[in-house]
């Protein structure tokens, strides 16, 4: 009876998927508001006015702690300089929330995720529904515990490149993926998207992506060599880290660390791109940041979230469950708050490693991807369900 009702009410949010994720954000927006909301908003506070004061090139060199892109404080300073207090910061995490919605139904988009409103649910809608639910959830730590403007601008950046590569529009996914390395740099293995790009288009791309980055950057450098502080600093390593489950106990960030997250995360990226597995580079690259980050901070589930959602749409058809979404929310985030410390981080780590274990299998599944013909508009209403899904009555 139980499992009956609540089959009934996943079709039913499967069938108002974009209502029933608004209703989570909303639903984990007002939990965090009756405890603990904008923890780190301090930090764009702090970069934006730095920023839009006479001095504002001299940012990095005075702050080097602030490790987010110039674009973040660009933006920061709208909800923080020109709207100050806390009319700025609820307009910050509306923008925030509304990225979230945006990022979540481009997710699907990328895993071919059936649209509602298709004259059906199909098998595996139950599965996606439950994985997007999930991710709306998550979207919650990034934009309204925490208000990383950064991160959540640079996921939403991301992953809208991704949906762009997928569709061919080669130029414009690479100048966002330049976008997002301006929000935060930790999206810089997202250039091995240039693999995925048409010959004839490449050098254009890659100028773009190279334009807008230096654009963001080099200002700050020409003005201040004192910016090159910001690749010295470190953090110190959490005792559930993936550092310190690998046998690495500094008390800071060693050297090596970030060359290798970004190393790593690029050559699987550049693997999954040549191949065109989508839906798994975006897992690939926040499961490889985490994996290998000092820090566990809790808005880092943000984007574990939403690339797992893609991951598991795109497996719908074949998989009755959301394996990624359950490992990511089972073994990271409730591990993180149920289990003894030490304990959650082998548990962490392990459940990173399945992760990471999923994407590539389906990135090295099969043949080279099909293309999409050029230019087809994202999130574009399916006027029928998929040739290898069977309709299911409502």
């Amino acid at each position: 009876m139980i499992s009956a009702r609540l089959g009934r009410l996943l079709d039913l949010a499967s069938a108002h998927r974009r209502l029933s994720v608004g209703a989570a954000l909303l639903i984990g927006t007002l939990l965090h508001l009756c405890g603990t909301a904008l923890f780190s908003w301090h930090f764009i506070v702090q970069g934006s006015r730095l920023l839009w004061s006479p001095s504002g090139l001299h940012l990095y060199a005075t702050a080097p702690d602030l490790q987010m892109g110039p674009l973040t404080f660009v933006v920061g300073g709208l909800f923080s300089v020109a709207l100050p207090g806390g009319a700025g910061a609820a307009a910050a995490v509306v923008t925030m929330l509304a990225a979230g919605l945006g990022a979540i139904l481009l997710a699907l988009d990328i895993a071919d995720s059936p649209s509602p409103g298709t004259g059906g649910v199909f098998p595996g809608d139950r599965s996606t529904t439950v994985a997007a639910l999930g991710a709306a959830m998550l979207w919650t730590e990034v934009a309204v515990h925490y208000a990383h403007l950064d991160d959540a601008l640079a996921l939403g950046a991301g992953i809208a490149a991704i949906a762009l590569a997928r569709r061919r529009r080669d130029v414009a996914a690479l100048a966002l993926v330049g976008i997002a390395i301006d929000f935060k740099p930790w999206a810089l293995p997202l250039v091995a998207l240039l693999l995925a790009v048409r010959p004839e288009s490449r050098a254009r791309a890659a100028v773009a992506v190279a334009v807008v980055v230096a654009s963001a950057w080099l200002p700050f450098l020409v003005a201040d060599v004192g910016t090159l502080r910001i690749f010295s600093f470190a953090i110190p390593v959490a005792k559930n880290s993936g550092l310190a489950m690998f046998g690495s106990h500094p008390a800071v960030t060693p050297p090596w660390d970030r060359p290798l997250q970004l190393g790593g995360a690029t050559a699987l990226i550049a693997v999954a791109a040549w191949r065109r597995r989508w839906a798994s580079v975006l897992v690939l690259l926040v499961a490889v940041r985490m994996l290998l980050d000092p820090a566990t901070y809790h808005y880092y589930d943000s984007g574990l979230g939403l690339g797992v959602l893609a991951l598991d749409a795109s497996c719908a058809a074949r998989r009755r469950l959301p394996a990624g979404t359950i490992v990511a929310g089972v073994g990271v985030t409730a591990a993180s708050y149920l289990l003894p410390s030490g304990v959650d981080g082998v548990v962490r780590v392990v459940s990173l490693v399945v992760i990471v274990a999923l994407a590539l299998t389906d990135t090295l599944r099969g043949g080279r991807a099909q293309e999409p013909a050029p230019h087809a508009g994202a999130l574009e209403p399916r006027s029928s369900a998929p040739a290898d899904r069977t309709t299911v009555a409502a």
